[in-house]
C-alpha cells in the first residue's frame, strides 16, 4: 500500500461502432468490452464494474452512435461504469510512443494504473504512474497510454468496441496525493496546495493520515469527490471542440462560396448562376445553428457549472477549470453573416439584371415578330 501517488487527468471512452440499426445490450457490451480488453497486451487487473440498471438495459439503435472527439455527450451512458487496469509499458515502447528518447522521459516508471470513472457530464480517466523512481510529471502518462492503447485496439479490430479520447491533450495539470499530520484542533480530510507554473500547473492533495491508512485509500474517497468537477471540464472541452469542428465546416462552405465568387469563363457563370444560390442558403443555415448551439451550450455549462461549484461543497480542480474557461474562442459571426449577405445581394441584383436582359431581348423579338407579321 503506498503512502503517495502521482496522476493526472485525460478523458478516455470505450464506444460502440456496430453497424447501425442494431440491439444495444448493456450485457454485451460488457462482455465485449471485457474480451477485448484481454486481449491487449500487458494488461493486467482488469476490472469492470457497473450497475444491474445497465446490465439489464436495451436500445435498438438507428443513428451513427456518438463519438466523444466529435460529438456531444457520450455513449454509452451509464449510471456506474468503472474500468479499472494496470499496464506495463516498457520505457523503451514509451519513448517510440511519445515520440522522443528514453532520456527525456519524465514517468520514471513503466508501471500505470488506469482507472476510467463514467461521470454525469463525461467519463473521466485518472492514469496513475506506479511507483515512479522519482518524482514525476504523470501528464506525459497519459499520452503515453493513450497512444498505447489506440495502437493495442487498432490491432485488435473489434467490430464492437471503438477506443475515443477527447483532446488529445490531457488536462493541463499535474497532481498529486500525499500524506499530511493534521493539528490536534483540525478536521479534515483533505487540503489542496496549488503552484501555478508556466508549463504544466501542479496540484497536490493532502490527505489526512489521521482519518485514512494509505493512499490507495484516500484516492477511493477522492475519486467520488473529483468526478463531477472533471466530468464539467471535459464537457467544457467537448463543447469547445464540437464548435471548432462546426466552424470549421463553415468556413470551408465559406471558403468554397469564394472560390465561386473568383471563377471566371463559363465555368465561373454556371457556378454563380446554378451553384451560389444553394450554397448561399446552406451557409445561412449553417450560421443560425452555430449560433442557436453555442447559445444553447453556453446556457448550459453556466448552469451545469452553479450546480458542479455550489459553495458549500469541497472542490480540488476549480482553480485550474476556471483558468481554462477563461481561454474563449471568439468566432467572426457577424463579419461571416454580412459578408454572406452581400454575395446574396449581389447574386439576388445579378439574377434581376438577367431577368431584366432576358426580358428586354424576349420582347425585342416578339416585338420584330410582331412587325414582320403585321407587314
Amino acid at each position: 500500500m503506498s503512502k503517495e501517488k502521482s496522476f493526472a487527468i485525460g478523458c478516455f471512452n470505450f464506444g460502440v461502432k456496430k453497424k447501425i440499426p442494431f440491439e444495444f445490450k448493456g450485457s454485451d457490451y460488457l462482455k465485449e468490452l471485457d474480451k477485448n480488453l484481454h486481449k491487449i497486451a500487458n494488461l493486467t487487473n482488469l476490472s469492470i464494474e457497473s450497475d444491474n440498471e445497465f446490465v439489464d438495459y436495451k436500445e435498438t439503435v438507428t443513428k451513427k452512435t456518438i463519438n466523444i472527439e466529435n460529438d456531444r455527450g457520450f455513449f454509452p451512458n451509464a449510471l456506474i461504469l468503472n474500468i479499472e487496469f494496470n499496464l506495463h509499458i516498457p520505457f523503451k515502447t514509451q519513448a517510440k510512443l511519445k515520440g522522443s528518447k528514453k532520456k527525456y522521459l519524465r514517468t520514471f516508471t513503466e508501471n500505470f494504473n488506469v482507472r476510467i470513472l463514467s461521470g454525469y457530464y463525461a467519463p473521466v480517466a485518472i492514469i496513475e504512474c506506479l511507483k515512479p523512481q522519482q518524482k514525476c510529471d504523470p501528464s506525459n502518462a497519459v499520452q503515453i497510454v493513450r497512444e498505447y492503447l489506440e495502437n493495442e485496439l487498432n490491432e485488435i479490430n473489434s467490430d464492437y468496441i471503438r477506443f475515443e479520447t477527447l483532446g488529445p491533450s490531457p488536462f493541463h495539470l499535474d497532481c498529486f496525493l500525499k500524506p499530511r499530520k493534521p493539528h490536534q484542533s483540525n478536521e479534515w480530510f483533505f487540503q489542496t496546495e496549488e503552484n501555478i507554473l508556466k508549463g504544466y500547473d501542479e496540484l497536490i492533495i493532502y490527505y489526512n493520515s489521521d482519518e485514512f491508512k494509505n493512499a490507495d485509500e484516500a484516492m477511493l474517497v477522492l475519486n467520488d469527490s473529483i468526478i463531477d468537477e472533471l466530468g464539467f471540464y471535459y464537457l467544457s472541452q467537448q463543447d469547445r471542440v464540437y464548435k471548432i469542428h462546426a466552424w470549421y465546416s463553415l468556413q470551408k462552405k465559406l471558403n468554397k462560396l469564394l472560390k465561386i465568387q473568383k471563377a471566371k469563363g463559363a465555368e465561373g457563370l454556371y457556378c454563380r448562376f446554378f451553384k451560389r444560390q444553394k450554397l448561399i442558403g446552406k451557409l445561412f443555415v449553417d450560421i443560425a445553428t452555430f449560433e442557436v448551439e453555442s447559445t444553447y451550450g453556453n446556457n448550459f455549462k453556466q448552469n451545469s457549472y452553479k450546480q458542479t461549484f455550489i459553495a458549500e461543497d469541497e472542490t480540488f480542480f476549480k482553480t485550474f477549470i476556471d483558468k481554462s474557461l477563461d481561454e474563449k474562442d471568439e468566432y467572426p459571426i457577424k463579419q461571416v453573416t454580412e459578408l454572406i449577405s452581400f454575395f446574396e445581394s449581389r447574386r439576388v441584383k445579378s439574377v434581376e439584371l438577367t431577368m431584366t436582359i432576358i426580358a428586354a431581348l424576349i420582347g425585342g423579338a416578339i416585338g420584330s415578330i410582331m412587325t414582320i407579321y403585321l407587314q
